[in-house]
């Protein structure tokens, strides 16, 4: 509001922080003493406090958000006093942070709790007459996931709204939430694993979408000491348009001739590689001296880390006669439907409809699939949960999930 650069935190005063004059961004000196104050003069706040709780984050808002490693103020004028006074400091909640750059979801500020393995927000509550302030756990339904810690937050908006996370052991989390029309507790959560460590990550807007990059640190066989591992840290990014991890692609350009062997594959020195073929499953093959030899030639080709995207719904439940819950009781799909959107046909708990269709010629790819796919004959258990896997190099996109539910 009032147009300053605000800095906080130092070793000899980690509890106070500098505002500069409001629309000089360079200028810090404080006037002195015996002036009188002008609203636009520098600042400085020393935020009092119970606790030695250093400021480790701030968020500007439409006021400004203070996190210290116990609690969480704002700086903002009083409501009720004239508008030329000073902005005060008041404390929101006691949650406190670490020191780590927030993310910032719609009108929402996300935190890294204290302990790490807690990913917070807040917002103003609309149940009482004066300011109060609730704090919301987003990770409450997957503090499994949390467990490692998390070190840094980002966002991509663009086009699912998924707040990521790197914790602590190089893991790479995501949370699927958009604050405008989700419920609170409406959220989403995956954890993505690599032959390798996320060590840092970030988004960059491009025209249709945001374009999510991360440093992962990869060991590959040393092709100078045959026998020996050396680590690498490799910069990619997410492309929704690839389905295997650390891909490569050809042709650079669509001039490039049809080809057999893939060459600049160094990355994978030693490692075995998926492959995707003119959009036909192609069979694995080892890198060898950065490169691979296909079964023929083929003008499009994507070799990279197999991995298999997997979905698990929880238990199912439904009230049946009297009340009485199908927890822990036997129960049997006998037929599962999935709805999916240009995607090859993927696992249902272990079981995939049959690829090929006599529609198809032989030697030509199968088409992906708009609509309805099914399962059939499942046995029976107490859990009678749905695991959906793509072990194939294609997409998969689901939409819907239903079918026959017989609970003895």
């Amino acid at each position: 509001k009032r147009q300053r650069l605000y800095f906080a935190a130092t070793t000899e005063k980690p509890q106070t922080l500098w505002g500069s004059r409001s629309a000089d961004f360079y200028q810090f000196t404080m006037p002195a003493e015996a002036d009188p104050y002008k609203p636009d003069d520098p600042v400085e706040y020393t935020i009092a406090a119970f606790t030695h709780e250093a400021i480790e984050w701030m968020a500007s808002e439409r006021v400004l958000i203070i996190g210290t490693s116990a609690t969480e103020h704002r700086l903002a004028p009083d409501q009720y006093v004239a508008s030329d006074r000073l902005p005060t400091i008041s404390r929101m909640s006691a949650y406190g942070g670490v020191h780590g750059i927030p993310a910032y979801m719609g009108n929402m500020t996300v935190f890294i709790q204290n302990s790490r393995n807690q990913v917070r927000t807040y917002h103003q509550s609309g149940e009482s007459v004066i300011e109060k302030w609730d704090s919301t756990e987003l990770d409450f339904v997957a503090r499994h996931l949390t467990e490692s810690k998390v070190k840094q937050l980002g966002y991509a908006l663009n086009p699912y709204s998924i707040l990521y996370m790197i914790t602590l052991d190089g893991d790479f989390l995501t949370m699927t939430f958009e604050p405008a029309i989700s419920k609170q507790g409406e959220v989403g959560w995956g954890k993505h694993i690599t032959d390798g460590k996320f060590m840092s990550v970030t988004s960059i807007p491009e025209d249709d979408r945001d374009q999510i990059w991360a440093v992962v640190e990869r060991t590959i066989d040393d092709v100078d000491n045959p026998g020996e591992q050396i680590t690498y840290q490799y910069v990619e990014f997410f492309d929704h348009t690839t389905f295997t991890d650390s891909a490569l692609t050809y042709p650079e350009v669509e001039t490039d001739p049809p080809v057999q062997v893939v060459g600049n594959l160094e990355h994978h020195e030693g490692r075995t590689v998926t492959i995707r073929a003119d959009d036909t499953v192609h069979p694995d093959r080892v890198v060898q001296n950065g490169q691979i030899t296909l079964n023929g030639e083929y003008a499009k080709v994507e070799a990279g880390l197999k991995y298999t995207p997997r979905l698990k719904l929880m238990r199912y439940e439904t009230q049946i006669q009297q009340m009485q819950t199908v927890q822990g009781q036997k129960g049997r799909w006998s037929e599962i439907w999935l709805r999916i959107v240009e995607s090859a046909k993927p696992l249902v708990n272990g079981k995939r409809a049959a690829e090929r269709t006599p529609a198809t010629p032989m030697g030509q790819a199968e088409p992906l699939i708009t609509g309805d796919v099914s399962a059939v004959n499942f046995g029976w258990d107490s859990e009678k949960q749905i695991v959906i896997e793509q072990d194939l190099p294609l997409p998969l996109h689901v939409t819907a999930i239903f079918g026959d539910l017989t609970v003895n």
